[in-house]
């Protein structure tokens, strides 16, 4: 196999990961979301109360009040994360230099849009799923991060050499 088979292979594994997450129903993706906060939260405390940083001992009610309060926001940023990935694959994938890094940017920037569209379109035929525009520009914010990223090394590279 080739390498730039390889590296779109690898695009198209991330574009069925996004669209695994996107299958999932409501209640499985945010009792998902929850029970990653959750542990996350549990652990933070457990750890930080065994080394002397704290010594709390919340109660299940405040650690699912603050679930509650994270899960919104960890879920947006979810969003961006895995568009901030798909960026970087496929820029990967298109061979992204110095040269051609403009172009391949924008190229990048509107296939992560179009496939965040899709993808929200789809959100709309999961059961308790809705698809929301906002999440569209959260993804393509993800992306562009990524791009931008990737700007800021090639052009840091290009100076170095």
């Amino acid at each position: 196999m080739s390498k730039k088979f390889i590296k779109w292979l690898l695009v198209v594994i991330w574009l069925i990961v996004i669209f695994t997450f996107s299958a999932m129903n409501s209640n499985k993706s945010n009792d998902q979301s929850k029970g990653l906060i959750e542990n996350t939260v549990s652990g933070t405390i457990t750890v930080t109360d065994k080394i002397g940083i704290t010594n709390i001992n919340p109660t299940e009610e405040d650690i699912g009040a603050i679930v509650d309060n994270l899960n919104h926001p960890i879920r947006k940023v979810a969003h961006a994360t895995v568009y901030f990935v798909l960026a970087l694959l496929v820029l990967n994938a298109l061979d992204t230099n110095k040269e051609n890094l403009k172009k391949n940017v924008i190229i990048t920037l509107i296939f992560c849009f179009l496939y965040s569209c899709t993808d929200e379109i789809h959100q709309t035929f999961i059961d308790g799923r809705t698809g929301q525009f906002i999440d569209c520009f959260i993804d393509t914010l993800g992306a562009g991060l990524g791009c931008s990223l990737v700007w800021l090394y090639l052009n840091k590279k290009a100076k170095i050499q």
